[in-house]
């Protein structure tokens, strides 16, 4: 960490500690110890981590990171609040930028529900919220993100963008337009940023982009249903009563809508379970919204009825006319 308490009960940033001097975590009031050597930047770091569980235990790239934004922050003239106290909401967030933008970095992995309180406290305050993680897996070619369930929580769904640092070239990424194109796998355009597009509004990004699965991704899909090994499948089931063929869902299933980013369920389930309603004359809002799974986003502000309601209404217009029974007017 980068602040300590002194015996006198006072604020010392790591920068103006001096050695041999007590301090104590500000966090949780336990002894810590001030590091000052050749290769890392000066730090207080807690005595015993075994016997005592600080929520603010940071890794060393964590430090430097925060140290790195600091000073290009006030290098720039920009105010800047490192780890300051917020009452009301009773967080120590690592940066305050222009006493409006709060700046998180996050490198080890906490609950996911966590993450969300915090943005909600920060939020209800008044600030903009802004989360960095590790840089994840990028496909320059194809332009594709690999994001665990845990790392989509950073994401800013407003935004459609998503922050992340790469500790080996020492560089900031902003990756937008992101769409979920389902599994672990999201359509993103990388670029390198300054530090200062953490704070500025993101350009105007085509962000209602509509994407086709390849059929290649829709059979790889279809495989893994058939690797489960039962008649109860929910894609399978639905597929064997309509009597639709795999190479017509790849004709025809597999639009990625905008909404699709909220939607965590694949395409082609939630796709084929509406087309399953639909061709019934069955389809029921709240039964249909039972059968999604949503992405979880650190601002966590879904409207799921709303998304459903798009989705649904997008769904219908582009498959008016399809080889099983027309869907028009179901609704």
């Amino acid at each position: 960490m980068l602040r300590a308490k002194s015996e006198n009960n006072s604020i010392v940033l790591a920068n103006q500690a001096v050695k041999g001097l007590n301090y104590i975590c500000p966090h949780c009031n336990r002894s810590v110890i001030f590091k000052n050597g050749g290769i890392k930047r000066a730090h207080f770091a807690h005595k015993n981590k075994r016997d005592y569980y600080c929520h603010k235990g940071e890794t060393f790239e964590h430090y430097q990171l925060k140290y790195l934004l600091a000073q290009w922050f006030e290098y720039h003239a920009i105010d800047v609040a490192l780890e300051p106290y917020v009452p009301q909401s009773y967080q120590y967030p690592d940066l305050i930028i222009n006493h409006t933008n709060v700046i998180e970095i996050q490198f080890s992995q906490i609950p996911i529900f966590q993450i969300q309180k915090r943005t909600k406290s920060l939020l209800a305050l008044g600030y903009s919220v802004i989360w960095i993680i590790k840089n994840p897996n990028y496909n320059e070619i194809l332009q594709t993100l690999k994001l665990s369930n845990y790392e989509r929580t950073f994401i800013n769904n407003d935004e459609r963008r998503l922050f992340a640092w790469d500790e080996e070239t020492q560089q900031l990424y902003q990756y937008s337009a992101l769409q979920f194109l389902g599994g672990q796998l999201y359509f993103a355009k990388r670029n390198k940023v300054s530090i200062g597009a953490l704070i500025r509004k993101p350009a105007d990004e085509d962000n209602n982009l509509l994407f086709k699965l390849k059929p290649t991704a829709v059979s790889r899909y279809i495989k893994q249903c058939r690797l489960k090994r039962t008649v109860l499948e929910p894609s399978l089931s639905v597929m064997y009563n309509l009597r639709i063929t795999e190479t017509w869902v790849c004709n025809h299933l597999g639009l990625i809508f905008p909404e699709q980013l909220y939607i965590k369920s694949h395409p082609i389930y939630w796709q084929l379970q509406l087309l399953f309603m639909l061709h019934n004359k069955d389809y029921k809002a709240r039964l249909f919204l039972g059968l999604i799974e949503f992405n979880p986003f650190y601002m966590d502000n879904i409207d799921k009825e709303k998304i459903v309601r798009k989705v649904v209404r997008q769904f219908q217009q582009l498959y008016v006319a399809t080889e099983v029974n027309s869907v028009q007017n179901l609704l």
